[in-house]
């Protein structure tokens, strides 16, 4: 890739920004990264959530969902950063182009380390990100070391996708931080924030035993027998797993999805003819 010439369409990219969208940069603390293409920035006292443009990391649930998430903590986490606001998304957050300390931009390099997708679809005349995206796929970095990727705007709409999605935006970011003012100026130290957890699962179903009637009254109270557990049938509709050239299927968890990750119902599993993988132990 020609160095000069990507510098010269960043540069390009950056300058358009700041004219088409009238925006003015402002700058403050990184605090929360949700995950690869989401954070949380504090501008003077307010928290933003930053939904950052032009690109689409993979869901935390899918392959490379978790190391861009560590990608994004370790370049944006506890620094200041500049944010250029280019728009807002459809659930309230402020989209925009982040530059880190050193002037490199936190959108570019979750695509230059391949772990995010150009999102054509809203940035269709990004020049910078065409080039960047098309340069780690033909390299093989992070995710196109899988031969076939999922876009993550297609897994959102497979059963694996829509049931994390159903959650999205409940729970707090997976990595947060609260600044406190510390004895020197301008200095700020970060402590981590009380994890907030989600409720807890109920204790296991408690059947009510009404006594028999008598022929008196009876000071006997009714009591609680809890009822036997038990092992839940598979659905048709149990989301499983397979690979590219595989004849069975697995358990999301399974070792030999390694280098590849195909989500399936059930059904449609028991319909092409695979068979469960005894390794791991699938519904069946």
């Amino acid at each position: 890739m020609n160095t000069k010439r990507i510098s010269h369409i960043i540069a390009l990219s950056l300058l358009v920004a700041f004219s088409s969208w009238g925006a003015v940069p402002w700058t403050g603390p990184c605090v929360g990264v949700s995950d690869g293409d989401t954070i949380s920035v504090m501008k003077r006292t307010t928290l933003v959530k930053i939904r950052l443009h032009g690109i689409d990391c993979p869901e935390s649930s899918q392959a490379f969902g978790s190391e861009a998430s560590k990608f994004t903590e370790d370049l944006s986490l506890k620094k200041t950063v500049t944010v250029v606001e280019t728009d807002k998304d459809k659930y309230g957050r402020t989209v925009a182009i982040v530059l880190l300390p050193d002037k490199r931009i936190l959108n570019h390099e979750l695509v230059v380390a391949g772990f995010a997708w150009w999102y054509q679809q809203y940035a269709p005349n990004d020049k910078a990100l065409q080039i960047l995206h098309a340069d780690a796929r033909t390299n093989k970095r992070g995710l196109w070391a899988d031969p076939n990727p999922i876009p993550p705007w297609d897994f959102r709409h497979t059963p694996a996708g829509l049931s994390s999605a159903s959650s999205a935006g409940e729970l707090p970011p997976a990595t947060i931080y609260t600044p406190e003012s510390s004895s020197t100026a301008n200095d700020s130290i970060y402590q981590p924030a009380a994890p907030r957890t989600s409720p807890q699962a109920s204790s296991k179903p408690k059947t009510l035993v009404i006594p028999p009637k008598t022929g008196s009254r009876s000071s006997t109270r009714p009591t609680y027998k809890p009822t036997p557990s038990t092992t839940p049938k598979a659905t048709t509709s149990a989301t499983v797993y397979t690979t590219k050239t595989g004849k069975k299927y697995h358990s999301s968890g399974c070792q030999y999805l390694s280098k590849s990750k195909i989500p399936i119902s059930l059904q449609s599993a028991k319909g092409r003819g695979l068979t469960a993988c005894s390794r791991c132990g699938p519904p069946r």
